[in-house]
């Protein structure tokens, strides 16, 4: 559901034409999307029947292990 989110996000705001945003491009920008995919992907549907707190962990999770296998160089954080 993530990658679907970075691909709309993306496709949305850059010119991405026949492949999608993540065939093309790198981790780097991942944590950066990480709130349009809670408030834009996941809130309007209900989270589909997860947890939140869960889902954030899950989240927080992918984006520390990007940053320690150095697929990207942002840190996520917890305001």
């Amino acid at each position: 559901m993530f990658r679907e989110c970075i691909n709309k996000v993306r496709k949305d705001s850059e010119s991405v034409q026949e492949n999608e945003f993540t065939q093309l491009n790198n981790a780097e920008n991942v944590p950066d999307t990480c709130n349009e995919f809670i408030s834009e992907f996941m809130e309007p549907h209900d989270y589909f029947g997860l947890d939140t707190g869960e889902l954030i962990e899950v989240i927080q999770h992918l984006c520390f292990w990007l940053y320690v296998h150095n697929f990207t160089t942002s840190r996520l954080t917890l305001l």
